[in-house]
């Protein structure tokens, strides 16, 4: 039989090997179905959750705006002229309030009818204002000054009745209060919201500043986040290809018997890579089932993440098609490896049930090196070239090179086991013979381990030698005081502070200063850093290295060398030659002559990735840029998390004396998601374990029945997979790490300072405690042996 009957012949044996072998290929239908799912589920959290909503939650309907000074005496002139130029002009007034913390909410009138402006507002309930006393307000700012519909609320010199709870769609961070249209008499400013793109447009000569903005489809993004997919989706296919060689090797007198009827290598590929096709497709229906189902769960959540409303069907289509079509594939290329070897092995031997002799390792060592040689010089000129496709593409060389080099050290592991003691020699043995299923694992092993390696690694770099760092929290128990008018804080302000520790129980009272100049006003001391002339990245804050915060982390004032110019636990910062430190103004515009390399100190005792002071200015580098301490604020710590309530209480207390406060929030630290990647990535090198010391302790089936006649201890059988399992986490841990530390220390390769901080716990917690774990988990888990090992398979 040939042609196209034999073909259809092929497929039926094929769909009937799916329905026999189903439980055998459950695992590889479920990793595929979850790599799908995570695609569909995480394609329009990310979509969704771009910045670009901030500039749709400014502009509206509008792409361009024009800000007007609050006392405009020509607003309607200016307006008129606007719109004899463009068409209609939406008017916005706005008006900051003093809140008392460092939330921002301003008083806004603008008419929620009006053109423009229409997805920049919406009702959550009650009414929008209409009369001259009515209010409506946002969830923050009822929550931050505790209103309720049909409250009275006294602001900004008025009584305002709150009749109704908005907000802004596409920011909902935003904190404001609505008032109708020329209800608010002081505006601080005002904009203009117009389409100004279509035609030339010359803004008001009053015109503080002109802006426009045009979204453009960020196919990019998109793309990489197919790229990161179909990273995914290769790991799978290594464990995929690992159980379909598993059902190649049970199916192996059958395959045999359809080679003696005639079947030529074609057909029997046919009938694999069929099989494959269909576990693929199912595994695809399923995933985007189940991620369509948790997207439509989870969008609430990434509302509240991307700070915008969201429409549920905004998937990108053609990423999800593309995921779907990429687990076709990826199961048809994992079982076309099987079938290729099944259709190369003569009849005899696949009569004879026996595994087919390995391939020889060194030619995918070449190829291995070989791609991961591009992918490493990729990522080397990625900074000078400024591609995000080149930074995709050498990761998923470099990656996939490291994958190619998996047979070789599980070749080499059986070479080694050469001279060990019998428990150690069979375990690895069984692992160089049964290459196929172990060098998958050992391969799936290491890409979990790299990627969550390369994520800590990167975060404790960015925390411990960064400009920008200040950290992204303060401590629960801590609140930081500061004053209206910096460098010179009110006896009323002192007072408050000191009441207000009383109240909270205060463990210390820690004073703050920052450096300024003192011939311009609101001016500061800030650390740039500048690459080729350019600035591209500065400090959020210096504070000035007095006695009181020297002596809180532990540090001697006199200790402090006399020509250090900053003191930080930031290791990498001793080391950056591009740095300067300068003061500015408060348009940021530079007032004095900068310090181009300041002196840097390291303090190991300072915090890092904190809010709390953590880099510190000295007097020596004040003087040499002729700046002073200013009086800024305190540091507020208690001796219990702090309450609602009790941070309420601080903030009325600033809002009396037009301070402010800042408190802990929910945003996670770097150590806290390095400790996250590396806790993920250990589960699933685990899992991938698991599976991969079942499938050989399967095929092993009858050594071990060999073993247990000749008299081996149910001890011998444990080490065997104790063995087997912890020789694959040691290896795929320490492959896995050079690999992240291989392409960062190339990507970073002139900023090898960045890893002078390693994240040691993380490290050993994968080098050291996934190949422990595995070991343990493998001698608890082998248990006592299956009745089957008494009794010979009938096949």
């Amino acid at each position: 039989m040939s042609g196209a009957p034999a073909l259809r012949a092929m497929v039926r044996w094929a769909l009937r090997m799916f329905r026999r072998e189903w439980r055998q290929q459950l695992l590889t239908l479920a990793m595929l179905a979850l790599a799908v799912a995570a695609i569909v589920f995480a394609a329009p959290t990310v979509t969704n959750a771009r910045p670009t909503a901030t500039s749709l939650g400014t502009f509206g309907a509008a792409d361009s705006m024009v800000t007007l000074p609050g006392n405009d005496k020509r607003l309607s002139a200016d307006v008129a002229g606007l719109t004899a130029q463009v068409g209609p002009v939406a008017v916005v007034a706005h008006q900051e309030l003093r809140t008392g913390s460092t939330d921002q909410v301003e008083l806004r009138a603008q008419d929620p009818n009006g053109p423009f402006g229409g997805p920049t507002l919406a009702l959550d309930s009650g009414s929008y204002p209409r009369g001259a006393a009515e209010v409506a307000v946002t969830i923050g700012t009822q929550t931050l000054f505790n209103l309720h519909v049909g409250d009275t609320w006294p602001v900004a010199g008025r009584s305002l009745r709150v009749v109704g709870i908005v907000e802004n769609p596409n920011n909902l961070i935003e904190d404001f209060a609505l008032v109708a249209p020329g209800q608010l008499p002081a505006p601080n400013r005002i904009t203009l919201l117009f389409n100004g793109q279509r035609g030339r447009f010359t803004p008001p000569a009053d015109a503080i500043d002109t802006l426009s903005y045009s979204p453009q489809p960020d196919f990019a993004t998109d793309a990489i986040m197919l790229a990161i997919g179909a990273l995914g989706l290769m790991f799978i296919g290594l464990l995929a290809s690992a159980g379909f060689a598993v059902l190649a090797q049970r199916r192996l007198r059958a395959i045999g018997m359809l080679g003696a009827l005639g079947a030529t290598d074609r057909h029997i590929r046919l009938v694999m890579m069929a099989n494959g096709a269909i576990v693929g497709g199912v595994a695809a229906i399923i995933g985007a089932v189940v991620g369509f189902v948790g997207w439509l769960g989870y969008a609430p959540v990434v509302e509240g993440l991307g700070e915008h409303r969201i429409d549920r069907l905004a998937l990108p289509w053609w990423l999800v098609i593309a995921a779907l079509a990429l687990a076709v594939v990826t199961a048809i290329v994992a079982a076309w490896w099987p079938a290729r070897a099944a259709a190369r092995m003569p009849i005899v031997t696949a009569l004879a049930n026996r595994p087919s002799t390995p391939a020889p390792a060194r030619r995918f060592a070449a190829a291995g090196f070989g791609l991961m040689v591009v992918g490493l010089v990729g990522l080397a000129f990625v900074r000078q070239l400024e591609s995000r496709w080149l930074v995709v593409a050498g990761l998923l060389l470099t990656i996939l090179g490291s994958l190619f080099l998996a047979p070789l050290i599980i070749a080499g592991l059986g070479r080694l086991g050469a001279r060990t003691p019998v428990a150690t020699r069979i375990a690895l043995r069984d692992l160089a013979r049964y290459r196929a299923r172990s060098s998958a694992a050992l391969a799936a092993i290491s890409i979990a381990v790299a990627i969550a390696a390369g994520i800590t690694v990167e975060l404790t770099g960015r925390t411990t030698n960064s400009v920008v760092d200040v950290g992204p929290n303060l401590a629960s128990n801590e609140l930081g005081f500061y004053a209206g008018v910096l460098g010179k804080p009110s006896a009323e302000e002192s007072d408050t502070v000191t009441a207000l520790a009383g109240t909270l129980h205060a463990t210390s009272v820690l004073p703050l200063a920052r450096a300024t100049y003192p011939a311009v006003a609101r001016s500061a001391v800030i650390l740039e850093q500048i690459d080729a002339g350019t600035l591209t990245a500065t400090t959020g804050r210096l504070d000035v290295a007095t006695p009181e915060v020297l002596r809180r982390y532990g540090i001697d004032p006199n200790s402090v060398p006399a020509d250090a110019d900053l003191l930080t636990a930031q290791t990498g910062l001793a080391g950056m030659t591009d740095v300067q430190l300068a003061v500015v103004g408060h348009d940021l515009t530079d007032v004095e002559r900068p310090i181009s390399h300041p002196v840097v100190r390291v303090m190991s005792t300072l915090p890092t990735d904190t809010r709390e002071p953590n880099l510190l200015i000295t007097e020596h580098a004040m003087r040499a840029l002729g700046a002073v301490s200013a009086m800024d604020g305190w540091l507020i710590t208690t001796p219990r998390p702090l309450t609602p309530d009790e941070i309420n209480l601080a903030r009325t207390a600033a809002l009396r004396t037009d301070s402010s406060i800042d408190t802990a929030s929910n945003v996670p630290s770097a150590a806290e998601l390095g400790n996250w990647a590396t806790s993920v990535g250990i589960l699933i090198a685990l899992g991938v374990l698991a599976m991969t010391v079942g499938l050989i302790r399967r095929e092993t089936l009858g050594e071990r029945r060999t073993l247990t006649a000749v008299g081996a201890s149910a001890g011998t059988r444990r080490r065997l997979a104790a063995l087997t399992a912890g020789s694959l986490a040691l290896f795929g841990a320490v492959v896995g790490t050079g690999v992240a530390y291989l392409g960062l220390l190339t990507y970073y390769r002139s900023e090898l300072n960045t890893f002078g901080h390693p994240p040691v716990v993380a490290l050993l917690a994968i080098v050291v405690g996934l190949p422990v774990v595995a070991t343990a988990g493998g001698w608890l888990f082998a248990g006592r042996e299956p009745s089957a090992v008494a009794r010979a398979a009938l096949t």
